[in-house]
C-alpha cells in the first residue's frame, strides 16, 4: 500500500510517499530503541531506465540497479533498519509549483518498485532547489522532525545509526558530488553503490565544489582564526541567544547539536502570531532564569 503527501512549506516544496506492509505491522517503530537508518538515493542507485535513457519514459521503464539489491534491501528492513529513499527530482513540479503531470509517472514508478520490493519504506523527493534539495538537509529534517519526530536518535538527537548510498560522490564521470556532501553536511557514513554492494574501496573520490578550498588554513604561516570549542561552555546566567539564518541553514540543528544540553529553551517564530509573541516568551524564559 502506497499513500502520498505533497508538501508545501517554508522550506520549500517535497514530495514524500510510504509504502507500508498490509501483511504485518513490523513497520511500527518501537520509540525506545535507537533508530537504524538505510538511505539511498534513487537514480544510479537502486535504479535505472531500461530504456537507456535519462528519463523514464513511463512508470515500467526501471529495473534494478543491480539484481542483488532487493535481497539486500529486505535484509536491512529484517535487520530493523527503517528504509529510506533522498532524492533530488527537478520535473514533479511546474513552474507555478504546482504537482506537474510527470509526477505521475514517478509515483507509479515507486509503487512499481513497492509491490517488487515488498518491505516498507519511506521516499522522499526534492522538487526544486530550495533546502530540501541535496546537498542540504532539509529531506533529513522533515523525516526527523515530522515522521520520526518520537524516536531515539542518540545522544546528539539528530542522526541515529545511519548511512547513505549514493552515486554523485564527485569522482571523475559522476555528474554531481551532492550525495557526498549531503552526508557530509549530516555527519552520516556515505557509501558509493559499488562500495555498499561489492566492497569496492578503490574508487577515487573527489569534489566538483568544497568550500574548504576558499577557506585557507593559515595565513603567512599563522591559523586564520584559533580554533574554538565546538560546545560552549554552561551559561552561569541567563543569556539571550539570537540564531539568524534562511530556512534550512541549520538553526534548528545548531541548538539541538549544541545548545539544548545546556539547558537552553528553545523559542521558535512556527505557530506564533509574530515577532511580539516570541518576544514576550524569550522574557519569561529569562525572568525565569532560563538561558
Amino acid at each position: 500500500m502506497f499513500s502520498w503527501t505533497f508538501i508545501q512549506d517554508e522550506a520549500g516544496t517535497l514530495l514524500m510517499g510510504k509504502h507500508t506492509n498490509e501483511a504485518n505491522n513490523s513497520d511500527k517503530l518501537d520509540c525506545h530503541t535507537r533508530i537504524r537508518i538505510a538511505s539511498f538515493d534513487l537514480d544510479s542507485t537502486l535504479i535505472e531506465t531500461k530504456s537507456g535513457k535519462l528519463h523514464a519514459e513511463n512508470s515500467n521503464d526501471w529495473r534494478w540497479w543491480h539484481p542483488t539489491l532487493p535481497t539486500k534491501l529486505r535484509s536491512l528492513v529484517s535487520e530493523a533498519h527503517n528504509l529510506i529513499i533522498f532524492t533530488n527530482q527537478g520535473r514533479l513540479t511546474t513552474a507555478t509549483g504546482d504537482e506537474a503531470p510527470e509526477s505521475l509517472v514517478f509515483k507509479g514508478k515507486l509503487e512499481a518498485i513497492g509491490k517488487d520490493l515488498g518491505v516498507p519504506f519511506t521516499v522522499y523527493a526534492a522538487c526544486a532547489n530550495d533546502a530540501y534539495r541535496k546537498p542540504r538537509g532539509g529531506m533529513w529534517d522533515y523525516m526527523r522532525d515530522k515522521d520520526f519526530a518520537s524516536m531515539d536518535f542518540g545522544l546528539d538527537g539528530l542522526t541515529g545509526d545511519a548511512f547513505f548510498v549514493g552515486d554523485a560522490a564527485g569522482r571523475e564521470n559522476d555528474f554531481s558530488d551532492c550525495d557526498r556532501h549531503f552526508c557530509d553536511n549530516l555527519g552520516i557514513t556515505f557509501f558509493t553503490p559499488e562500495e555498499f554492494l561489492f566492497g569496492d574501496k578503490t574508487q577515487v573520490l573527489g569534489h566538483k565544489f568544497d568550500p574548504r578550498w576558499y577557506i585557507p588554513s593559515s595565513l603567512g604561516g599563522n591559523p586564520v582564526s584559533k580554533p574554538i570549542s565546538r560546545i560552549p561552555p554552561i551559561p552561569v546566567k541567563a543569556e539571550l541567544v539570537v540564531l539568524v539564518g534562511l530556512p534550512g541553514a541549520g538553526k534548528t540543528t545548531y541548538y539541538k547539536n549544541h545548545l539544548q544540553q545546556l539547558g537552553y529553551e528553545r523559542v521558535n517564530g512556527d505557530g506564533l502570531d509574530g515577532l511580539e509573541d516570541s518576544v514576550k516568551i524569550a522574557e519569561q524564559f529569562l525572568i525565569n532564569g532560563k538561558p
